[in-house]
């Protein structure tokens, strides 16, 4: 699954399947993010803008939060949720 992030948004679809999932996630922007999905506290650190890294995971039904935990980026709107069905 491709995940876009810029300045300050996180980009992907709202709704996947349950089981095994690659997460593709570029950054877009101009400055560092993170990828971080909450409820299972894998993350991925220190993606440089033009960068891409992959995050595989897991995921059983439920909804998810997706964010950028560097400090006043997902304040400013980097994050998202994600429903898993």
């Amino acid at each position: 699954m491709t995940v876009t992030e810029h300045e300050w948004a996180i980009q992907l679809p709202s709704e996947i399947p349950s089981g095994a999932v690659t997460f593709s996630v570029k950054n877009d922007g101009a400055v560092e993010h993170n990828f971080v999905i909450q409820e299972t506290e894998q993350r991925l650190d220190g993606i440089q803008p033009g960068q891409t890294k992959t995050l595989q995971a897991t995921l059983q039904p439920g909804t998810y939060n997706i964010v950028c935990d560097i400090p006043g980026h997902s304040e400013a709107g980097m994050k998202a949720t994600v429903t898993v069905k």
